[in-house]
């Protein structure tokens, strides 16, 4: 409450979500018991090349994508 707690989300077209929905969004993450990782996954480099896929599993991968290119593909 009256601060970040590490959650962006933007709606369709980028604006910001209304507080509405964060303040919603917050008090279920308060509810959170556990979470789970991924044992012997590749390591995900945030920070590479736009298009760079990472196999977290057979059947599940992570593509690093540019959001203000895929925002204005929207528009």
């Amino acid at each position: 409450p009256g601060e970040d707690f590490g959650i962006k989300y933007n709606e369709a077209f980028g604006q910001p979500a209304g507080e509405e929905f964060t303040n919603a969004l917050y008090e279920r993450s308060l509810k959170i018991e556990s979470f789970k990782t991924l044992e012997d996954a590749e390591e995900i480099d945030l920070n590479g090349d736009v298009g760079t896929t990472f196999a977290l599993t057979e059947t599940s991968t992570v593509t690093i994508i540019d959001p203000f290119e895929e925002y204005i593909t929207t528009l």
